[in-house]
């Protein structure tokens, strides 16, 4: 009984590769997010400035849009 072997799991180092792989997947992803978030904001405030060009709020002199109208509600 005294010559059997347990089977213990080896602890290895890290896989460089694997590491390369995983950090650029979460980069891409986390890059996704990102973008796609200001993306979002970009629709947002491009809506914004269309709004207020359409209800006659920006300065335009000699064909020149001179820029904005702030309105407080």
């Amino acid at each position: 009984m005294a010559g059997h072997r347990i089977a213990h799991a080896t602890l290895k180092g890290p896989s460089v590769v694997k590491e390369i792989v995983i950090a650029s997947v979460l980069g891409l992803a986390a890059g996704s997010l990102w973008k796609m978030h200001h993306w979002n904001e970009q629709r947002k405030v491009r809506s914004v400035m269309r709004w207020h060009c359409s209800v006659d709020l920006c300065l335009v002199i000699a064909g020149k849009t001179l820029g904005t109208v702030g309105i407080i509600f």
